[in-house]
C-alpha cells in the first residue's frame, strides 16, 4: 500500500534538481523508513496499522478521546478490522486505555485508546524524522 505522503514524494520536488540530491534524499528517506520499521515492526506500515497509530497520535496531541468505533468510522474499514489490529498494538504495547496510559486490562471494543508512551515517542520520532527530510528538501528546492 502507497502512503499519501509516497504519492506525492515525486512531485513535491523541483524536476529540474540534480539526481544526486534526489539519490541522497531518497536515501534519508528509506533510513527514516528502516528506522521506523526498527521502532514498531515492519507490519506496522501495511494495511492500516500506521493509519491507526496516526489517528490516536493526533487525538492524543489534540486531547480528544477516540475509541474503536470512531477509528473505523475514520479509515472506513469494519469494526472486525479494527479490532484484530488493536488486538495486534495492544499485545504489542503500542496502546492502552487513554485515561490509565498503562497497559492494564481495558475493553478494547469500549475504552477510549491512546498510545502508551513508547508508541508516542515512537511515533513523534517517524513523523519528525519524515518532516526533517520533506523540509530540507523543499528549502532545497527554493
Amino acid at each position: 500500500m502507497i502512503t499519501e505522503i509516497e504519492r506525492i514524494y515525486p512531485i513535491i520536488f523541483d524536476k529540474n534538481h540534480k539526481e544526486d540530491k534526489n539519490n541522497i534524499n531518497i536515501h534519508e528517506l528509506v533510513s527514516v523508513r528502516q528506522n521506523r520499521n526498527k521502532l514498531f515492526g515492519r507490519e506496522y506500515f501495511t494495511d492500516h496499522f500506521w493509519d491507526i497509530i496516526l489517528l490516536l497520535y493526533i487525538h492524543q496531541i489534540d486531547d480528544c478521546s477516540i475509541n474503536a468505533a470512531t477509528l473505523s468510522n475514520k479509515m472506513d474499514i469494519s469494526h472486525s478490522a479494527t479490532m484484530r489490529y488493536l488486538n495486534v498494538l495492544y499485545t504489542d504495547s503500542f496502546i492502552c486505555a487513554r485515561k490509565k496510559m498503562t497497559d492494564d486490562q481495558f475493553d478494547l471494543a469500549l475504552d477510549d485508546l491512546s498510545l502508551t508512551s513508547p508508541g508516542f515517542e515512537n511515533a513523534e520520532l517517524v513523523i519528525q524524522q519524515t518532516s526533517d527530510i520533506f523540509k530540507s528538501n523543499a528549502a532545497a528546492s527554493i
